[in-house]
């Protein structure tokens, strides 16, 4: 197990196995020594402040980073390889009304 991965366990998370992709989609790609991973999609449907509370985005988001790092992991094998991030990135629907944006 991974540093990563005992610091997630220690967390009290836990990488489940990564979906493999579909169609002509990969879950990551390397170029040089950067590696780049595909884009994920959280499960939750609504808007943030009127359909879905600030509690339930911020747990999709969660374990919407752990879907990627449990693909990049199936592609590189051991997390610890990674030995920073360069950019994440994220989109949120919210209401009009919502202001508990950082």
């Amino acid at each position: 197990m991974s540093a990563v991965e005992k610091k997630l366990e220690a967390l009290g998370l836990k990488l489940e196995p990564a979906k493999p992709p579909v169609g002509n989609y990969i879950g990551s790609k390397s170029v040089g020594e950067l590696l780049y991973a595909s884009g994920r999609v959280s499960n939750l449907i609504g808007e943030i402040g009127s359909e879905v509370s600030l509690e339930r985005a911020k747990h999709a988001a969660m374990e919407t980073v752990l879907l990627i790092l449990a693909i990049v992991k199936n592609d590189i094998r051991d997390l610890d390889l990674l030995t920073g991030v360069v950019k994440l990135q994220g989109f949120l629907r919210c209401s009009p009304g919502f202001t508990e944006l950082p």
